[in-house]
């Protein structure tokens, strides 16, 4: 393959410098026009100053701080910054590597790039990698020119370059020795530029392979992805050709089974080739012959060293995305030293694994816990279980002695494990192992694994250990919380979900942000047990940085909060600036179902989980659109939340059902000083979202809600809402309704609103907030819009001529499609006939002033001199409703109301004062009545003034019963207000008391109790019933034809209906549960009759 050709490209003459503080104001200036190039912006939106760049670069203990320079105009046009690998002492890394707009295409990032390679190598260091985000794709064919390897296992674009360890290792130097140049190798380095992974293999192990040509001179270099070094080379020079390599039988080998390792040298010289070598293990791996070896290996001779090997249980076991333990052949060849490696995947021949959650047990009980043995041998095994415990209180056997483990596969059993009464609270740790026998009669004894149980006593909350995922486990009754050694990312999961992701937090350091490596900077933990909370502390050194980071997390006692925090000190002799930010999960795709509430500034927003439209950028990130710091989630009706002071923070980013991003404004620390940079609640054990709300308030709004504002019902505005009212004439006319379009989202969005009529009717619909261009068929009208703010749409319905004059219950629909779909119903109820009237007539009957109302259809009798009831409610057939005890109040027969008038019934009762239902006098009131007409409604109105009862004192009441003309509807509307000075509160309700005696004998209640039809009838036994919905109807028998009943019905969230059987006496009654009122506040009951429903 012949090295890769550049198409011409313009580029820039630059000189690479080392920084010095003269360059900071420049440097500064440069890094302010990053913005635009870098994900989420360079600069955080805080312009860089000189002091600030002096301060970021002035103390770091970087290996190279690169900035390009411009030759003609001497500005900077890129910088770039190498620093030693944090985990990997032979390896360095790119922190930040950025080039200006104007110097992009030229070749800047390629010389800064080069020149950090030639430093590297300088310096000694074999590796040199770098990270970059998956959007700069094009950058990755650059990357791989200079060497750079794409580790297809590492998530993210993780790139490893081997060019400083080849330019130095002593078996190349004479390929590169007729080369003058610093940079020459690029020149002759062959590499199919492709944007993508690279994977290789070579003799089933994977590799990196490099390639160099010059002049019919070749070098091939082999690198181990998993030791990450150079574990072959092929030189070939003029007549020559050497070849070294070392490797082993298969890169995983298995703890306790034989493997051999190789080495295989090949001398196509003209001279022989004298060289020792002397192999290097590590703890754990034993070389089962000898490891060193002196030999002369003729010209034109292959030799092949094999030194057969086994690991025992001690060996580390081999992790993702680390470099893995090694054999490292140190060679000396003709006098010059050198280094080969070979990197094995060490593995238990089988894994113990407790994957059934955390396993919790109490003290004097008895768990079982499901154990998954994950077999890694090639054939089939048998084996024998062995079992440990930590003290004497606990037991533990297994079901099964012997099990059968498949060939790459699985076995399995079940740990019993039982406590004594005396277990003390704690994680107490069970060791478990394996004796196997393979098939090849080989006994390999597994090193212990360690499966924990929690026994939580009185705190609740027991931190215990999980070594296979190198973390601290944290078990409460409500949730399972875990804290990684690398990065103290803390992750927490609600108990009694298993759909959901739970949440996450990772805290981090920046500018810049990224891929950094305090990321996985190895944590120190230390746990403290106090009386009202447990606290874990994780603390690490800052990798670029002169700080010391704590993640500090406190689990309450028997509350179901967590609370992180971030604490960090300055640990250098010069003030230090930077910014924190709180990653959580992100709006990665979940499978779990359910809601999430947030409280933005125009109200709480509900959507459903895995709707993009509700997560970052496509809500406000601005604490400024938020009212309050928190976000609730809601899956399987499991409440969790997640709580933070908004105005301490510069960003909140949403995800899913939780933050994706908090970041805090920039901080300045002075030499040695501490501070607490963040606090972030974690909530468990919530019954509603509303219950997120309040611990809000109360642990960072600094107050507590009144019982008032708890109880008060609240709806949340979904992430799209179309709003609209009922449709209300009293007989056949045209009618008019608004609809109101909000949304939550800050994304326009485009789609289709559609309104369905009636049967019958015909719609239109304009806008002055939208444009639209109507299409209407037959009753639907719809039009295609472009949602960009919240809108009002103007609906037009107008009758066809053979529409029926008569009462009339249906309803329309209005819908708005967009990428999903939201309809609303739209409630139309024509009250009655368009003729006739509403006849009110003031008479006295039994010296007692009544009002007779007369409407064509029904009429109703009511006395303001008989406690303001309505005393008869009759249809067209005349059949009588309601049954009283007019004219004379007496108890209710069976002794449950003291004064008992009967029929419709108005009551104010409140037993804190005194005066429960069953002896409420709100009907000896002196009361007043008089004919009232609001709107197209027409009735009685009784009013009075409270003073017999105390609890309702300089209380006005207005009690309204008012009809339409021929309608079969009773409409009830009870106006209250406080005209006292005093703050009051008390239960109005509504009795209802039905006729049973004639037309309604035998019938029985019909409505919905918790979600089911429920059908009650009068019986030996009470019973007393809470509609699910506040409707019910009193239904009569089925062979009753002059009437079909009455339905009594309620308004608003506050509300709730009573139907009860007493024995012989079936009654109803509505009461307002929320009539808390405010001096000069009113409040407005509405309830209705509806005579012979359908």
């Amino acid at each position: 393959m012949a090295p890769a050709k550049n198409s011409k490209i313009e580029e820039i003459a630059i000189e690479i410098w080392d920084y010095t503080k003269e360059m900071a104001s420049d440097v500064a200036e440069m890094w302010n026009t990053w913005d635009e190039l870098w994900p989420g912006g360079f600069t955080q939106g805080v312009p860089y100053t000189a002091d600030r760049v002096q301060k970021q670069y002035g103390k770091s203990d970087a290996l190279a701080i690169l900035i390009a320079i411009d030759n003609e105009t001497k500005k900077p046009l890129g910088s770039c910054t190498l620093y030693a690998h944090w985990r990997d002492t032979e390896a360095a890394y790119v922190g930040t590597l950025g080039v200006s707009p104007a110097a992009l295409g030229k070749k800047v990032g390629k010389k800064l790039l080069l020149e950090s390679i030639k430093r590297a190598s300088e310096k000694g260091y074999t590796r040199v990698d770098l990270n970059t985000w998956a959007g700069n794709m094009k950058a990755v064919p650059l990357y791989k020119k200079i060497g750079m390897m794409w580790n297809p296992e590492i998530s993210g674009v993780h790139m490893e370059d081997y060019i400083p360890g080849i330019l130095n290792h002593p078996l190349c130097l004479p390929f590169f020795a007729p080369l003058t140049g610093d940079h020459d190798w690029y020149d002759v380095h062959v590499r199919e530029l492709i944007q993508a992974p690279d994977e290789f293999e070579v003799d089933g192990r994977a590799v990196f392979p490099y390639e160099f040509e010059n002049k019919g001179n070749k070098l091939l270099v082999t690198v181990d992805r998993y030791g990450r070094g150079i574990t072959a080379i092929e030189r070939t020079t003029e007549d020559s050709r050497i070849k070294f390599y070392a490797k082993v039988d298969s890169h995983q080998v298995l703890c306790g089974l034989p493997y051999s390792y190789t080495l295989e040298i090949v001398n196509e010289s003209n001279d022989d080739l004298e060289f020792a070598s002397n192999l290097e293990g590590f703890k754990g791996l034993v070389f089962d012959e000898k490891s060193r070896l002196s030999k002369t290996v003729r010209s034109g001779e292959k030799f092949e060293w094999t030194v057969p090997f086994h690991l025992d249980s001690s060996a580390p076991l081999y992790r993702d995305d680390i470099k893995s333990s090694t054999i490292v052949t140190h060679i000396q060849v003709m006098g010059e030293k050198s280094e080969l490696v070979t990197g094995l995947k060490v593995r238990a021949a089988a894994e113990i694994k407790s994957r059934w959650g955390v396993s919790r047990i109490v003290a004097g009980g008895k768990t079982e816990i499901p154990l998954t043995i994950v077999s890694n041998l090639p054939s089939k095994a048998n084996s024998q279980i062995h079992i440990e415990v930590s003290g004497s209180a606990i037991n533990a056997t297994t079901k099964d002695k012997e099990i059968t483990l498949a060939a790459d596969g699985f076995g399995g059993t079940v740990l019993l494990v039982t406590s004594k009464p005396d277990l003390k609270e704690g994680a107490h740790d069970i060791w478990v192992s394996l004796e196997i026998e393979t098939k090849k009669g080989l006994n390999v004894n597994t090193r212990k694994f360690r499966v924990p149980v929690f026994c939580l006593g009185v705190k609740g909350v027991v931190v215990g250990r999980d070594d296979r995922q190198r973390r601290l486990v944290v078990a409460s009754p409500i949730y399972t919380a875990s804290i990684a050694d690398e990065g103290a990312i803390l992750r927490v999961n609600n108990q009694y979900t298993i759909s959901g992701s739970g949440q996450q937090v990772r805290s981090s350091i920046g500018p810049p942000f990224g891929i950094n490596p305090f990321r996985f900077a190895e944590r120190e933990s230390s746990t403290q047990v106090l009386d009202a909370e447990t606290v874990v502390s994780m603390k690490a050194k800052h990798p670029d940085r002169p700080l010391e980071i704590e993640d500090r997390t406190r689990f309450e006692h028997g509350t179901g909060i967590i609370l992180h925090e971030v604490w960090v000190k300055n640990i250098s002799t010069e003030s230090e600036t930077f910014q924190l930010r709180l990653n959580g999960r992100g709006g990665d795709i979940t499978f779990a179902e359910g809601k999430m509430f947030v409280p933005l500034t125009g109200g709480v927003m509900r959507s459903k989980l895995g709707n993009f439209y509700s997560a970052y950028p496509a809500v406000p990130s601005d604490p400024s659109g938020f009212a309050e710091g928190w976000i609730a989630n809601e899956q399987e009706g499991i409440i969790t939340g997640q709580l933070w002071n908004h105005s301490a923070v510069e960003e909140v980013r949403l995800g899913l059902g939780q933050m994706a991003m908090i970041s805090y404004p920039l901080l300045t620390l002075e030499p040695g000083e501490t501070q607490r940079l963040s606090q972030l609640w974690l909530v468990h054990g919530a019954q509603r979202w509303e219950h997120i709300r309040k611990i809000w308030r109360s642990r960072i709004g600094g107050y507590y809600q009144t019982q008032v504002d708890s109880v008060k019902f609240e709806t949340p505005k979904d992430l799209l809402n179309l709003e609209t009212s009922p449709i209300v004439i009293p007989g056949i006319q045209e009618a008019e309704v608004k609809v109101h379009l909000s949304k939550s989202t800050l994304v326009p969005l485009p789609g289709k609103l559609r309104f369905k009529s009636l049967e019958g009717w015909t719609a239109s619909i304009n806008s002055d907030d939208v444009e639209m261009t109507p299409t209407v068929d037959d009753n639907e009208v719809s039009a295609d819009i472009q949602l960009m703010q919240d809108s009002t749409v103007n609906v037009k319905l107008s009758p066809g001529s053979k529409l029926p004059d008569a009462f009339q219950i249906g309803k329309c629909f209005v819908e708005f499609n967009t990428n999903w779909s939201v309809k609303k119903s739209v409630p139309f109820v024509q009250l009655g006939s368009s003729k006739g009237d509403v006849e009110v007539l003031e008479d006295v009957d039994q010296n007692l002033k009544v009002f007779l109302i007369k409407n064509g259809l029904i009429e109703y009798t009511v006395s303001p001199d008989f406690g303001g009831c309505l005393i008869s409610l009759k249809n067209k057939n005349n059949v009588e409703f309601m049954t009283s005890s007019f004219p004379s109040p007496a108890p209710k027969p069976g002794g449950f109301f003291d004064n008992y008038y009967g029929g419709v019934q108005p009551f104010v009762f409140d037993e804190e004062m005194g005066e429960d239902l069953t002896k409420a006098r709100t009907n000896k009131e002196k009361m007043v009545g008089k004919s009232v007409e609001i709107g197209f409604w027409k009735g009685v109105e009784i009013g009075w003034i409270g003073k017999l009862q105390k609890l309702s004192r300089g209380v006005d009441f207005k009690l309204r019963y008012l009809t339409t003309p021929e309608s079969p509807l009773v409409l009830i509307q009870w106006v209250i207000k406080n005209k006292t000075s005093a703050p009051l509160k008390f239960w109005p309700s509504i009795l209802v008391d039905p006729d049973l005696s004639n037309h309604l004998a035998g019938g029985s209640f019909q409505t919905d109790w918790d979600g089911e039809a429920m059908n009650l009838r009068k019986g030996m036994v009470p019973v007393a019933v809470t509609p699910s919905r506040s409707i019910v109807w009193l239904k009569p028998n089925e062979d009753q034809k002059e009437t079909t009943g009455f339905s009594f019905l309620i308004a608003g969230h506050d509300s709730k209906i009573l139907a009860a059987n007493l024995g012989e006496a079936m009654i109803l009654g509505g009461v307002d549960g929320l009539t808390w009122l405010m001096p000069g506040e009113e409040k407005v009951i509405t309830a209705s009759l509806l005579t012979d429903p359908e």
